[in-house]
């Protein structure tokens, strides 16, 4: 290889480095962007996750507080006829 031919060479190396690391920098970026992402996607999973039980822990204390009513109810329709009955 002549001198020339040499510089042209190593030109074009230098070429391909800066473009290679533009590609490696531009993909960095890429998976940090990724990774954020995930860590907030799986942060607000937790969140809903989290609430999701409240609620059913909410549903399960008002259905429970139902069930007493509905029980206390049909207590009284028993005991209150059988009041009137013996009044009589």
């Amino acid at each position: 290889m002549s001198h020339v031919q040499l510089e042209e060479h190593i030109i074009r190396l230098r070429e391909e480095l800066d473009r290679e690391r533009e590609e490696r920098n531009f993909f960095h970026h890429e998976k940090d962007k990724i990774n954020t992402f995930w860590e907030i996607t799986k942060s607000q999973l937790e969140d809903v996750r989290s609430e999701l039980r409240t609620k059913e822990r909410e549903m399960e204390e008002a259905e429970e507080r139902h069930q007493l009513e509905l029980k206390v109810n049909f207590d009284w329709r028993i005991v209150i006829p059988s009041r009137s009955i013996n009044k009589k």
